[in-house]
Formats: structure tokens, C-alpha cells, sequence
């Protein structure tokens, strides 16, 4: 979308981002939350090891999603 205004297009674009960060902070959270839930649970299965390699791969798919 094209503003007339630079200002404006500064503030939706970070708007915008910063909604961005929201919403991954939250999946975040209900990763990290199931994985400690999973662990409770699970713990022969679910280990740390286990745990940290999950959030290692959406961490790293985060960081790839736009190159």
C-alpha cells in the first residue's frame, strides 16, 4: 500500500511489524508451554535434548521464512 505521507507509511510499516512480533511471541509461548506440558507428561520421551532441538527448528524457521 503507498501513502502519500512517509510518516505514515513509517507507522503502519511498524505497526505492522510489530504485530508481527506479537503474534510469533505468542506461538512461541504455546511452543514452549506444550513442549513443558509434553515434558511433564512424557519426560522419558520428551527430553531437553528433544525440547531444545524443537525450538532450535522454529527458531531457525523463523529466521529463513523470507530469505
Amino acid at each position: 500500500m503507498e501513502w502519500p505521507n512517509p510518516a505514515v507509511t513509517l507507522i503502519y510499516t511498524a505497526d505492522k511489524a510489530w504485530n508481527i512480533v506479537a503474534g510469533e511471541t505468542e506461538r512461541l509461548y504455546a511452543l514452549i508451554d506444550g513442549l513443558a506440558l509434553h515434558h511433564l507428561k512424557k519426560g522419558d520421551e520428551v527430553t531437553p535434548e528433544l525440547m531444545e532441538a524443537v525450538i532450535a527448528l522454529h527458531l531457525e524457521s523463523l529466521c529463513n521464512r523470507n530469505s
